[in-house]
């Protein structure tokens, strides 16, 4: 008739069991696995940075003059529009997603001048 197929209670069972039948064939199959998705070819949506906020950071490239009044602040994103600004990053996110935005572009507007450097001390 053929063997009787087992049935696990989750994956991990069924994993932990594939893993005790036999070490060797199970960590073949895993980095067979491991090796495809890496060499997919195509990057994670949230990491494919060609087209994700490009027109926010454009805007921030060619609004100099609008984000100098908002020195000091934290300032929320949405395409071509400000959404919100203030001076606690996490009021600002919460106003944003009250307005439907799931992921927020947020950034701070630096105070100094153009013409001075930062140095991470």
């Amino acid at each position: 008739m053929g063997t009787a197929v087992k049935k696990y209670c989750t994956s991990t069972c069924a994993k932990k069991a594939a893993y005790w039948r036999n070490p060797e064939a199970y960590r073949a199959s895993r980095r067979k696995n491991y090796r495809t998705k890496r060499t997919s070819g195509r990057a994670p949506q949230s990491l494919s940075t060609s087209t994700a906020r490009s027109r926010e950071l454009a805007w921030r490239q060619t609004h100099g003059e609008e984000l100098r009044q908002l020195a000091g602040q934290w300032v929320v994103l949405d395409g071509e529009t400000i959404v919100s600004y203030g001076p606690d990053a996490v009021q600002v996110v919460e106003e944003a997603r009250t307005q439907g935005i799931t992921v927020p572009y947020i950034f701070f507007v630096d105070d100094t001048p153009n013409d001075s450097i930062h140095m991470g001390l």
